[in-house]
């Protein structure tokens, strides 16, 4: 029965990616059953204990950080309406995911499975839809700026492959180009979708690739100056790609000029931020109340405080939405999650450096996301992040766990 259910955990944990940007909603379904795959299998299998460690107890105070700042906050603002406190609950939905993995592992082979399948569907997706359909910009079924940074996310994680395994485990050659060939159909998916948000991260998280995974210096500047060069070819050549950079710093001129004209997204953008300013101004502590940034930019426009235009359901920014609707107390909850989550991975890397590297990559990605949107305000970005956070955090400590038992046996 066990060996039953484990399967089908590596077999979720596959779909997770594999269906994330391809099959309409499928996020909520997976993470449901990797949910009750994880509850099952901690149930059928007696537990003598739960001995933490100083990072694992530290893991699960950061993932109840943030839910508990919004809760805080509804209970300031005597907000009872449950569906607000809706997407926080995902963080703390997730753990037994964590210690069903912490126990019990996962398959690898199952888990780059489902990134390649999921970054090289995300990026025919987005083609498919920018140059046979025709269509302005691609989105798969969801918004454009989750399709084309989720489809960038699962394309860097596939290419974490490349990375030197742990002692004892191999890369197959065939593999890794295939890792590499998902990358590239991450970026295909980011560039159809037309989202700038996540390119400038690029360059940085395939440096943080290429050099654990490279250990020939020239070989690794080499490859590195070949990208550059082909960024900008692709910036030359790709009229999208053109466009929405020369838009972007064109309308970030004239919002900054003497006539204060807002254009475009970017435009648009940086009145939505000067309007979070405005909230958090009135009130810095606990902000205007979670999901409040809507009917609070309406009571500003009506005051005329700020442009008729930028009526969004958020600001587009993480930490200006923060601290438009949670105030200091929200922010200093957001840096703690990412920061805290930053350090664990980043003490796990002597343990397995792929999946540490992942972990790490996963949580940069979302704070260089979070600079455009608000990613922790959309049901699918946080139940993607919360869930392979979690996931990796428990295959990380259940490799340490089997390591310090091997050692001790010897």
């Amino acid at each position: 029965m066990h060996a039953v259910l484990s399967q089908g955990f590596n077999l979720a944990l596959m779909l997770l990616s594999a269906l994330l940007l391809v099959v309409d909603r499928s996020i909520g379904a997976v993470a449901l059953l990797m949910l009750l795959l994880s509850i099952s299998m901690l149930l059928t299998r007696h537990n003598r204990g739960i001995k933490l460690n100083q990072d694992e107890k530290l893991l699960l105070v950061t993932m109840c950080i943030y839910p508990l700042a919004v809760l805080i906050n509804m209970l300031v603002h005597q907000n009872t309406d449950l569906a607000d406190f809706d997407i926080a609950s995902r963080f703390l939905l997730v753990l037994p995911i964590f210690f069903a993995v912490r126990r019990f592992g996962a398959s690898k082979r199952w888990f780059y499975a489902g990134l390649f399948i999921g970054a090289i569907g995300a990026g025919c997706f987005g083609y498919y839809q920018k140059y046979i359909l025709n269509h302005i910009v691609a989105n798969g079924h969801v918004h454009k700026i989750s399709f084309g940074d989720l489809s960038l996310m699962l394309g860097v994680l596939s290419l974490t492959y490349c990375i030197k395994p742990q002692p004892g485990h191999s890369r197959h050659k065939l593999l890794i180009l295939l890792s590499i060939i998902a990358f590239g159909f991450g970026v295909m998916g980011s560039i159809t979708s037309g989202t700038r948000g996540g390119w400038i991260a690029i360059p940085i998280m395939l440096w943080l690739i290429m050099r654990e995974a490279i250990e020939f210096k020239p070989l690794r500047f080499g490859l590195y100056a070949g990208f550059i060069v082909a960024t900008i070819g692709i910036y030359q050549s790709n009229q999208l790609v053109k466009l929405k950079v020369d838009r972007a710093v064109n309308d970030t001129i004239g919002y900054f000029s003497e006539d204060n004209h807002i254009k475009g997204s970017a435009g648009t953008r940086l009145e939505m931020w000067r309007a979070a300013g405005i909230m958090f101004q009135q009130s810095p502590a606990f902000g205007v109340g979670e999901g409040e940034y809507r009917n609070s930019v309406k009571q500003l426009i009506k005051q005329k405080l700020v442009a008729n235009n930028i009526g969004y359901g958020h600001a587009h920014n993480e930490v200006m939405n923060t601290l438009a609707e949670l105030g200091l107390i929200g922010l200093a909850a957001l840096l703690l999650f990412y920061s805290l989550l930053l350090r664990f991975f980043y003490r796990m890397r002597s343990t397995d450096l792929q999946l540490a590297t992942a972990g790490l990559l996963l949580v940069f990605g979302y704070i260089d996301f979070g600079l455009t949107q608000a990613m922790l305000s959309h049901n699918i970005t946080t139940i993607f992040l919360v869930t392979l956070v979690v996931a990796l955090a428990g295959w990380l400590s259940h490799i340490r766990r089997r390591s310090d038992q091997s050692s001790s046996e010897a």
